[in-house]
């Protein structure tokens, strides 16, 4: 896998005489964040300790890209044929997000989008054949009650954990390295096992909203408002805090022994 040089950022903050010069200090300490964020010149910034005007407005500043974030994501999955383009998008700015490199969400959200478009869509495309294939055979299965559908109840069962063990890593690994098709679902399954730990947190996080739903209908339909314009956004920057945990290991394994 290719590796991708990490940078660090320095964060600037300033003293303040008023309250209104103060919120306009701590507005502009978010910019000077914004910036060094995006060109990330120092390598080994030291610790800065922000005011806690600086701090509101810098988790502002984040909500307001992961609303950003939520509505881009959802109109550019409307053509359906696009969605892994535009999950992959997603992780991209989102892992920027965690590594404190953000810059524009919506410039850096569709600048993505095109860039990882193709392998990302083959990805999608794959995912939705064998998705396919998985739904014919539970028809099946639950249409017929002869030996042929019990033996293929095992063979869904088996396949229902293999992707389940791919899917939620694979768009991920696209948005972070270049590779082919069968290499991505590849490393995907091999990060999965050897990651258990993290791949289960993951999948939690897939799978709570089914849950959600599941246990309490009438309270999913009232948040779903809630998940189409901010929480998906902030569901999938957890999954990118647990996903970037296990790419510093990939590129750094020497830190990983310290």
């Amino acid at each position: 896998m290719a590796k991708t040089e990490i940078k660090k950022n320095s964060k600037k903050s300033s003293n303040s005489v008023s309250t209104k010069s103060k919120n306009v200090e701590d507005s502009r300490a978010v910019s000077d964040v914004k910036k060094s964020q995006v060109t990330g010149q120092t390598e080994n910034p030291e610790p800065v300790n922000l005011t806690a005007g600086q701090k509101f407005f810098i988790a502002m500043d984040k909500f307001g890209d992961f609303f950003i974030l939520n509505i881009l994501f959802f109109i550019c999955c409307i053509p359906i044929v696009t969605i892994g383009a535009s999950v992959t998008a997603l992780y991209t700015v989102l892992i920027k997000m965690v590594k404190n490199q953000e810059g524009v969400a919506r410039r850096d959200f569709f600048k993505a989008f095109k860039r990882n478009f193709k392998p990302a869509t083959f990805v999608w495309l794959v995912i939705m054949v064998v998705g396919a294939a998985i739904y014919l055979q539970y028809a099946y299965v639950v249409s017929f009650k002869n030996q042929t559908a019990s033996f293929l109840l095992i063979i869904l069962a088996f396949e229902m954990m293999i992707v389940s063990m791919v899917v939620p890593l694979v768009f991920p690994l696209v948005a972070r390295y270049t590779n082919t098709t069968f290499n991505y679902f590849k490393n995907a399954f091999i990060i999965s096992i050897t990651n258990v730990k993290e791949w289960l947190v993951i999948l939690l996080h897939i799978l709570l909203p089914l849950l959600i739903y599941y246990v309490n209908p009438r309270m999913f339909l009232y948040t779903c408002i809630l998940w189409a314009t901010i929480l998906y956004s902030i569901f999938t920057y957890s999954k990118s805090i647990v996903m970037w945990k296990i790419f510093d290991r990939l590129e750094n394994p020497d830190n990983d022994s310290k």
